[in-house]
């Protein structure tokens, strides 16, 4: 795919699948907070060159304005597991900025109930405020989201996502 279409492919993706309920996530969509960031205008997307310059860059120029920063990164150019350490190193410098990158890779297929929830075209890295996101994160484990997410999956998605003195009292499966 032509990477000046990832932007259009994305916006699409999420209307018809990331916003959407489904049968397989209890009726839930994979996100309930994308549509109304989408309509909101609150997502920026832009095509990336090496995380961590880009993470340091939406910090330097306050993107986190907006709710949700994304980067899109060709994936002949990004392996899995070089995406993944350099999302980790980049998480260390976010982190007392109050932000975090979760990464999405479709070499590492984020499976939920048969449901694969991978945008797969490129690879992301999806960085926003840690304790807005942990605030949400919390709603929804009370209203029962997260209840039929297996524990490994439950694991991996929020082992990262603590930051320090973190307010994630129900997030945690414990």
């Amino acid at each position: 795919m032509d990477q000046l279409d990832i932007p259009k492919t994305l916006l699409k993706w999420m209307e018809d699948f990331v916003e959407k309920p489904n049968p397989l996530l209890r009726n839930w969509s994979p996100c309930p907070y994308a549509r109304q960031a989408r309509i909101k205008d609150s997502i920026y997307i832009a095509s990336g060159q090496n995380p961590i310059s880009d993470g340091v860059s939406a910090v330097a120029n306050r993107l986190w304005q907006k709710e949700v920063v994304i980067f899109y990164y060709d994936l002949n150019v990004w392996s899995y597991d070089n995406f993944t350490q350099t999302i980790a190193q980049l998480n260390e410098f976010l982190r007392p900025h109050g932000m975090i990158s979760l990464e999405d890779h479709p070499d590492d297929t984020e499976d939920v109930n048969g449901v694969v929830m991978n945008f797969g075209p490129a690879a992301l890295s999806i960085i926003q405020e840690t304790k807005k996101l942990n605030d949400a994160a919390e709603l929804l484990y009370q209203k029962g989201y997260y209840s039929g997410w297996s524990q490994e999956y439950f694991d991996k998605v929020f082992t990262n996502r603590q930051a320090p003195n973190a307010n994630v009292h129900g997030i945690r499966q414990n």
